[in-house]
């Protein structure tokens, strides 16, 4: 039997909208996505009383939510929708189709406007994104006594974690391992990320760490607005392998000795640079040495990292990150690495990163 041609007409409709649907979009769209959206809309609104009943409270927040949303739209997007709306309410009071019909359409108009600005400011954010990523290592460096990799994602298209393997001329370091994280997100903190880029390729390959942190700081002073720093670690190979770093307010570096099968959190003093003059800036920073051996394993990384959270806001921790080194310190750099972050996603979930991640792996051999 010929099967009708409205039935195969429904049948095209149905894949071109479940074209590339599966479950596990669904459920990153009801868990991921829309608290996303739900944080967005409510760092705007009002909050309801706390004396006032459950219901009254809903109420109230439905409200405000509303009043976000339509003050987040353009003047003339905030008049086509209001004009919608008051077409769509008045058909259904009134049983005019019409009505119903203007306003859906209205706000279809509306939807159309908004998803292709959408689209258009992602494919801005893509080129940006893109020329960030140029400016990061693609590689990381071969030293004959390290092994070392990394890995970096952003919370959004873009990002303000830093990172940079620099070889020296002219010192007792072999190379600089760096780190750091802008204050912030999103597109303010890759802007300055880039300025902070451009001036550590500006410092050249000489001096010692704290020298460089000093003028690093110097500089950077000059450029960021109130409120913004950098908190960042240096971490110099010598050239007889041991390591000198210095720490400017950036987290802990996790270190693991081989000898003794145990961790501990090097914690050299140090406060985030652009916060304060050079003079204060110098008298902060201390510079802390270790003596490494075959098997020692140095962690570096951005509070996107043991900050990350699950569904149920529970923190992932420095102390899982020791877990994890004492269980993998006999492998690779390269697969201690994809231990943690294997564990990293285990322990999200479908729950969105909130900050810039940025892991540094460092082994000796």
């Amino acid at each position: 039997m010929r099967t009708p041609e409205w039935l195969n007409r429904l049948k095209r409709n149905y894949q071109i909208l479940t074209s590339d649907l599966n479950f596990a979009a669904i459920e990153t769209l009801i868990k991921s996505d829309a608290p996303s959206m739900l944080e967005f809309y409510t760092r705007d609104a009002k909050q309801p009383a706390r004396k006032r009943n459950r219901f009254v409270r809903t109420l109230s927040l439905l409200k405000n939510l509303f009043i976000a949303f339509v003050i987040k739209l353009t003047p003339a997007r905030r008049i086509i929708y209001l004009v919608a709306l008051y077409f769509f309410i008045s058909g259904i009071f009134s049983s005019r189709l019409l009505h119903s019909l203007i306003g859906f359409l209205l706000v279809n108009i509306l939807l159309a406007f908004e998803l292709a600005n959408k689209l258009t400011a992602k494919d801005e954010l893509e080129v940006a994104r893109s020329i960030q990523l140029d400016l990061m290592p693609k590689t990381a460096p071969h030293l004959p006594h390290f092994d070392i990799t990394f890995f970096s994602e952003t919370a959004r298209e873009v990002g303000g974690d830093f990172y940079d393997f620099v070889p020296m001329n002219g010192s007792t370091h072999a190379m600089m391992v760096i780190i750091g994280d802008i204050s912030g997100k999103g597109m303010g903190a890759a802007l300055h990320m880039v300025q902070v880029h451009t001036i550590m390729k500006d410092l050249g390959n000489e001096g010692d760490i704290k020298e460089r942190l000093v003028e690093f700081n110097k500089r950077l002073k000059n450029l960021f607005p109130p409120e913004t720093f950098l908190t960042s670690t240096f971490v110099g190979i010598e050239r007889d392998n041991s390591i000198k770093l210095c720490r400017a307010g950036h987290l802990p570096l996790i270190y693991y000795a081989s000898r003794n099968k145990s961790c501990s959190e090097i914690t050299p003093g140090g406060i985030g640079i652009g916060l304060a003059d050079s003079t204060i800036f110098a008298s902060s920073l201390q510079e802390q040495s270790l003596d490494i051996f075959p098997g020692d394993v140095l962690v570096l990384y951005s509070d996107g990292l043991s900050e990350t959270m699950n569904k149920t806001k529970e923190e992932f921790g420095e102390e899982r990150i020791k877990t994890i080194i004492k269980k993998t310190s006999l492998k690779t750099a390269l697969e201690i690495k994809e231990a943690i972050l294997k564990s990293i996603v285990e322990f999200r979930g479908l729950t969105p990163p909130h900050d810039d991640l940025t892991l540094i792996v460092m082994k000796a051999h």
